[in-house]
């Protein structure tokens, strides 16, 4: 005989999520079910849904009094947050950004582009000298494979001379 599936009710799941200020797992755990089982409550029922959104919203409020405690004990990773997420208004931030006329980017994608730069002339660079090639802005050196012209000159000689 085929065991019988226990129902979750939408209460239970509510209650479950206000009991862990919305952590989903611990909520599963608190009623005995599939973290599976309140997620897919969560897409079809808009009660589960939205008690969900505020035992969540009430737990960032939590964080948010504890952030303020910790300011006000001027703890500096508390002042770094604040000044950097809720000062950007006033010009703080990590996000620095550079403008000129018509141009505005921040130090991330100047960064980035650099990047992508240096990866394309790391590209050209082993197709003009090979694998081994250095690695310098100067070019090659010493030891390096023969440059793009001594080994054009150097086939036009061999075509030369069939």
């Amino acid at each position: 005989m085929a065991e019988k599936r226990k129902t979750y009710t939408n209460k239970m799941i509510i209650g479950a999520l206000e009991q862990t200020r919305g952590l989903i797992a611990p909520a599963a755990a608190a009623i005995g079910c599939d973290e599976v089982t309140i997620r897919r409550r969560l897409r079809s029922s808009q009660a589960v849904n939205k008690a969900w959104q505020e035992a969540r919203a009430g737990l960032v409020d939590l964080a948010e009094s504890k952030l303020v405690q910790a300011v006000q004990r001027g703890e500096p990773w508390a002042v770094a947050l604040v000044i950097k997420t809720l000062g950007r208004d006033r010009g703080y931030g990590d996000a620095l950004a550079l403008s000129g006329p018509g141009i505005t980017i921040t130090v991330e994608e100047a960064n980035a582009a650099r990047e992508r730069i240096e990866r394309r002339l790391t590209e050209i660079r082993e197709r003009m000298f090979g694998t081994d090639a250095p690695a310098s802005a100067d070019g090659p050196g010493e030891d390096a494979p023969p440059r793009l012209e001594e080994r054009l000159e150097a086939v036009r000689a061999r075509l030369q001379g069939q």
